[in-house]
């Protein structure tokens, strides 16, 4: 098996449960991403935020997350070409979240990030796709199984693999893949990105270290709106932000 590779078992993931619970309970997530027994039996699609169509049937919570330009969208598909990194309100709701990833990251030889919370609806489906763009080429997935009785099932180029409760796994992204929710209640990932350090060299490094510190800060001055907008109207910025 090329496309699976199982990092750990029998995780403890009571830390996040809480951490989810005490977010919804503070009004930083929706009660459309509570714990199972809290989602709203009638829950519709129309009040999930489609951001691509594969992912029709999923709800993102954005913990920490690559810097998109145009938000994709059911009708219109876009690339993405950002290597930046944002935090976002979530960030603080989740330290002990945050300490766990940042623990395999260390282990893996990498940096710690997009990291996001992912509910996907009961019995709902990921439909084929693959994980284009200059943000993805370099960065490896990784998820790890919060809630989901059943499991979900998995598939990767040729490959297929049920991942269970408790579970964390490294897949490839870059193949054609997709999931089927085996639940009749809502799944619930983390799902995380790590950058091999290997990745850059140190002068590299310390450029990209120098303008992501300004794109942080800009982006909290400015608010997510007024930052993007700046972006868009500026062609120098914009090819120091996106390439």
């Amino acid at each position: 098996m090329h496309n699976f590779k199982l990092l750990r078992e029998n995780v403890d993931t009571s830390f996040i449960s809480k951490e989810i619970k005490e977010a919804l309970v503070n009004g930083y997530i929706s009660v459309d991403f509570g714990m199972a027994d809290q989602i709203l039996p009638d829950l519709e699609l129309s009040k999930i935020r489609k951001y691509q169509s594969a992912h029709i049937h999923s709800n993102w919570q954005k913990i920490i997350s690559e810097f998109i330009l145009e938000e994709k969208t059911y009708l219109k598909q876009s690339r993405n070409d950002s290597s930046f990194l944002y935090k976002s309100d979530l960030y603080k709701q989740f330290p002990r979240t945050i300490s766990f990833v940042k623990e395999i990251a260390m282990k893996e030889g990498a940096y710690v990030q997009r990291l996001v919370l992912a509910l996907l609806l009961p019995e709902g489906d990921v439909y084929p796709h693959i994980d284009e763009g200059e943000y993805y080429r370099h960065r490896d997935r990784y998820h790890l199984v919060i809630e989901s009785e059943k499991g979900s099932e998995f598939t990767s180029g040729d490959e297929k693999q049920i991942f269970r409760e408790g579970e964390l796994w490294w897949f490839a992204n870059k193949e054609i893949h997709s999931v089927k929710n085996l639940n009749k209640t809502p799944r619930i990932h983390l799902i995380f990105d790590l950058l091999p350090k290997n990745h850059r060299n140190f002068r590299q490094k310390i450029i990209h270290s120098i303008y992501q510190i300004f794109f942080q800060k800009s982006y909290d001055i400015l608010g997510k709106n007024k930052f993007t907008k700046m972006i868009k109207n500026n062609t120098k910025l914009r090819a120091v932000f996106l390439t």
